[in-house]
C-alpha cells in the first residue's frame, strides 16, 4: 500500500474500505484508521471518531432524497448537531461541502446563505465570473466558456440536456437548483446591455418598483425594489435591492433611493406594509407614490406579462453585483424559498404595458409643460 508522504497520523475512509487486514496494515504502520464498519460485519469495530481541524462533506444527500423534507431535516439536524461539533477549534476550523444543487432548500443553499464561501463551476454559465485564484491573481470566465472543452464539448452537453432532461442537467452540470431558462420564466430570453454604458443622464424616465416586506430576520421575506431607465421604446433593469428590513429602515431606505435616481414613477403594492409606507412616504411629503393592487395569483400575473421579455422590451445587464441572485430567483420561480424580485418585475411589467404615451412623454424642465404629445392617427370620416 503506497501512501503519501509524511506518514499521517490518522485515515478517515467509508465503509467500503472496511476490512480487517487493511486496518491491521494501518495499525502496524501507526497509523488509526477511522472508518465506519459494514452493516453485515460480524464483529462490528467501533471507530474512534476524533475531532478534526478540516472536515470534508462529499454529497451529503442523494438527488432522490431532495423531494423529502424528514431527509433534509435529518441532514440539517447532523450538520448543526453533529458536524459542527466535531471541529478542534471552532473558530479556525474548516468544513468543506462539496455537492451538486439539488434545490433551493440544500445544504450548500443554506451554508451560502448564512455568508459561507462559495466557488461553484459550472460546465457552462450565462453571465461573466470573475475568481480569485490566489496571490492576487483573477481569472475572468466569460458567458458560455466551457469548463471542459476537451471532454464536453457543447455538442455533448446539448445532447445529455436533451437525454438527462432540463431539471436533472442544471443541478448536475451547471450547479443550478433550476433548469437555466427557468421553469415559467424564459430568462434565457432576456436582451442584455452594458450596464456601466447606461448612466442615469441617458434615460428619459425613470421608474421604481417595490414589494415590501416589514422582516429583520433571515428567514422571513426581502423588501425588493428594481429601478428601470426607459430609452427609445426600451426598458433597462438599473439596480436591484433587496434586503430584509423593519419597517422604520424600510421607510429610511425607500427615501434613500428615491433621492438617489430622482425616479419620474414610484409603483408600490398596495397590501399591507405596502399602504403603510406609500402613507409614511406621503405624509413626509418625500414622494406620492403609485399604489398598485395585484388582481390575480403570483403566477398569473407573471405569465401574462413573459411576452415582453421575450420580445425584447425588457433588457438587463450582462454584469452587476445582484444579477445571480435576480436570476436565480426568476428560474426557480414559482417553487423557489422567495419570490419577492418576481412579484417586484411582474408589478412593473403590468404597468408599463398600458404607460407607452407617458414614458415617450418629454416635459420642459423649468416650466414642466409637455413638450410631446403623441396622437394616434385615426381614419378620416367622409
Amino acid at each position: 500500500m503506497g501512501l503519501p508522504l509524511p506518514k499521517p497520523k490518522a485515515l478517515l475512509a467509508d465503509k467500503g474500505y472496511d476490512g480487517h487486514r487493511f486496518r491491521e496494515s494501518l495499525l502496524i504502520r501507526g497509523i488509526l484508521p477511522i472508518i465506519p464498519p459494514r452493516s453485515n460485519r460480524k464483529v462490528p469495530e467501533h471507530p474512534d471518531y476524533h475531532g478534526a481541524d478540516i472536515i470534508i462533506i462529499d454529497d451529503a444527500m442523494k438527488a432522490e432524497d431532495i423531494v423529502s423534507e424528514a431527509r433534509r431535516a435529518e441532514l440539517d439536524r447532523f450538520y448543526s448537531g453533529t458536524l459542527l461539533t466535531r471541529l478542534n477549534s471552532k473558530k479556525n476550523g474548516i468544513i468543506i461541502s462539496i455537492q451538486q444543487r439539488l434545490g433551493e432548500d440544500d445544504l450548500p443553499g443554506k451554508l451560502i446563505a448564512t455568508g459561507a464561501e462559495h466557488l461553484c463551476l459550472p460546465s457552462y454559465n450565462d453571465m461573466e465570473h470573475v475568481y480569485d485564484i490566489g496571490l492576487g491573481r483573477i481569472y475572468r470566465r466569460g458567458v458560455s466558456e466551457l469548463l471542459r472543452p476537451g471532454n464536453e464539448s457543447m455538442d455533448v452537453l446539448n445532447q445529455l440536456r436533451r437525454d438527462m432532461g432540463p431539471r436533472e442537467f442544471a443541478t448536475q452540470y451547471l450547479q443550478l437548483p433550476s433548469a437555466l431558462e427557468g421553469n415559467v420564466i424564459r430568462t434565457d430570453a432576456f436582451h442584455r446591455f452594458r450596464l456601466r454604458d447606461f448612466p442615469r443622464s441617458r434615460f428619459s424616465k425613470i421608474v421604481q418598483s417595490w414589494d415590501v416586506a416589514c422582516s429583520e430576520g433571515t428567514n422571513g421575506d426581502y423588501s425588493v425594489c428594481l429601478t428601470f431607465g426607459y430609452l427609445a421604446g426600451k426598458w433597462y433593469l438599473i439596480e436591484v435591492i433587496r434586503e430584509h428590513l423593519g419597517f422604520p429602515l424600510l421607510c429610511d431606505r425607500a427615501k434613500a433611493q428615491h433621492r438617489l435616481w430622482k425616479p419620474d414613477m414610484v409603483l408600490i403594492e398596495d397590501a399591507t406594509f405596502g399602504q403603510q409606507l406609500g402613507q409614511e412616504m406621503r405624509h413626509r411629503g418625500e414622494f406620492w407614490p403609485k399604489m398598485i393592487r395585484p388582481l390575480a395569483d403570483k403566477v398569473t400575473r407573471m405569465v401574462g406579462q413573459l411576452t415582453l421579455i421575450v420580445e425584447g422590451d425588457i433588457l438587463i445587464p450582462d454584469e452587476a453585483p445582484w444579477l445571480g441572485t435576480f436570476m436565480n430567483e426568476l428560474r426557480s420561480f414559482p417553487s423557489g424559498r422567495h419570490d419577492d424580485q418576481v412579484d417586484a418585475l411582474a408589478q412593473f411589467l403590468d404597468w408599463s404595458k398600458w404607460q407607452g404615451r407617458w414614458a415617450r412623454a418629454e416635459y420642459h424642465p423649468e416650466t414642466g409643460r409637455k413638450l410631446y404629445i403623441e396622437r394616434p392617427d385615426k381614419p378620416r370620416r367622409r
